[in-house]
């Protein structure tokens, strides 16, 4: 059992250093590239052509962050067109969530916390919003006057139109098209849009650009897409970091563990991310095991690349994952964007389980996507099949991430080689911790791959014992995805895909 054991933290450790050279490859892609190396920083962008790329964002419940969007996407350098895609879906949806609301009210009049008050009021407020109502709490007819501004805050399409209606500039490129359903997915609002597109460009001269709402990139960002554009690149991903929010976090162990999570985040981008897909353009003996891991935000497709796998899928719950599969066994590259985008990363711990719980929901799909790969879009079998198992067992190591600590700790105690106990916590605490701080000084200290000349990225004392705990909590989001989905088996129901809700 002992000799079990031994070789059991020996695989362990051996995935821990594989993390390790996973950002050290990305470290040296990101030093090697235009972005960081002086000497390649005089390279011609677009000479011969200025493709027209289209940035579609998608969005549902924005409120928080739709304006600073506006401000980022509306001052962008070079030709192109953004259109918002909001849904019929927010609308449907804030008329059903009242009940739920008043269901809220004895905990939300009895709660003193902040933090709690606005975790209650997720989804149904913005978060700054909900910092407001919650000092306004004791004020005479707050109950009434909490129902009144939900029911009278404005949608993220009426914001949108605000703000394109009173813009001093021309804003001629902007569009906003307005899904009409009430059900759907981010992959119906895509489609909808690119629909459109096709109907007035031809498919084979037109890119299509995906971003988030709460995406932030810098204003000559496409010009380093047009470069790769220019080098015959047809898919082209802009990875991200989650560190947009970090420094606005407030003090507190609630807030560090926040910060610890987006570093938790970075670090997967890095370590795993940026490698896979590195590995999958590359096309070596390592490419025949790896399927591009493609996001959905800052992936840029040429128009009829998207459409020879049908579009954005719609019959998964995600649409990222399933894309980059299809795409990679169709024969596609996904190259890799050597400057990052920055994303948010949770805002609330409950926000944060349901984001890791959506990732899973992709990560755990393969089967499915393995036989719509080749019963509807005719694509290798053999290859489809081999990447799907491989991708199922990432997704079965990071369902059982918990348990693997939980043995790893605790087995020495009932082997009678107590000392491993302390051991392995040990590695525990200096891998959450020491990943982490590798992630904000590398970032800190390459603020260009951001696209920016500075980027501060504080790792104060009280990351140190909340690193743990951020680590661990990309593990519930699993759990109870896992649970969702065995669930939906058993009772034959479909499973319900939350938004993150800011």
């Amino acid at each position: 059992m002992e000799t079990g054991y031994y070789l059991f933290f020996g695989l362990v450790v051996v995935y821990i250093l594989f993390q390790y050279y996973g950002m050290y490859q990305s470290f040296l892609f990101f030093k090697k590239s235009r972005v960081c190396d002086r000497k390649k920083q005089n390279t011609s962008v677009a000479a011969a052509k200025d493709p027209k790329i289209h940035i579609l964002i998608p969005v549902l419940r924005e409120q928080e962050i739709i304006i600073k969007n506006l401000d980022i996407f509306t001052n962008l350098s070079g030709n192109y067109e953004v259109t918002y895609i909001t849904t019929e879906k927010e609308k449907h949806e804030k008329d059903l969530a009242l009940v739920r609301l008043m269901a809220r009210k004895k905990r939300l009049l009895a709660t003193g916390s902040e933090g709690v008050f606005v975790e209650l009021l997720v989804g149904f407020f913005p978060q700054n919003m909900s910092r407001v109502l919650f000092r306004n709490r004791k004020k005479e007819g707050f109950w009434s006057d909490l129902l009144l501004q939900y029911r009278q805050l404005p949608s993220t399409a009426d914001m949108i139109d605000v703000f394109i209606k009173n813009s001093t500039k021309n804003l001629d490129f902007v569009k906003h098209v307005h899904y009409p359903k009430t059900d759907g997915l981010m992959s119906h609002q895509l489609n909808y849009a690119c629909d459109r597109i096709a109907a007035e460009n031809k498919s084979d001269e037109c890119f299509v650009l995906i971003y988030n709402a709460d995406s932030e990139v810098q204003s000559n960002i496409l010009d380093e897409f047009r470069l790769k554009i220019e080098q015959g690149e047809r898919v082209i991903m802009q990875s991200a970091l989650f560190l947009s929010n970090y420094n606005s976090f407030e003090k507190g162990f609630r807030q560090s563990i926040l910060k610890s999570v987006g570093l938790v985040q970075s670090r997967w981008t890095l370590a795993h991310e940026i490698p896979r897909v590195r590995r999958q353009y590359n096309q070596g003996f390592l490419s025949n095991f790896e399927s591009a891991h493609v996001v959905g935000h800052g992936t840029c497709i040429r128009l009829d690349v998207l459409q020879k796998v049908g579009g954005y899928p719609t019959v998964f719950l995600n649409e990222d994952l399933p894309l980059g599969y299809f795409l990679a066994l169709a024969g596609e590259r996904i190259c890799t964007l050597p400057v990052l985008e920055n994303a948010q990363s949770p805002t609330t711990l409950s926000s944060v389980i349901t984001q890791y719980t959506t990732w899973f929901f992709g990560v755990a799909g393969y089967y499915s996507y393995y036989k719509y790969a080749v019963g509807h879009l005719l694509l290798p079998r053999r290859k489809a099949c081999l990447w799907a198992w491989v991708n199922t067992v990432k997704a079965l190591v990071w369902l059982l991430t918990l348990i693997v600590w939980i043995i790893l700790i605790l087995a020495p105690l009932l082997l009678g080689i107590g000392h491993f106990t302390l051991i392995a916590v040990g590695l525990f605490v200096l891998f959450t911790t020491g990943s982490n701080f590798v992630v904000a000084a590398f970032v800190e200290s390459n603020p260009k791959i951001l696209g920016v000349r500075s980027f501060q990225v504080k790792y104060t004392l009280d990351m140190i014992y909340s690193a743990p705990v951020g680590y661990l909590m990309r593990s519930f989001g699993p759990v109870r995805g896992f649970y969702q989905i065995c669930r939906s088996y058993i009772t034959q129901s479909g499973i319900i895909k939350k938004k993150t809700e800011r």
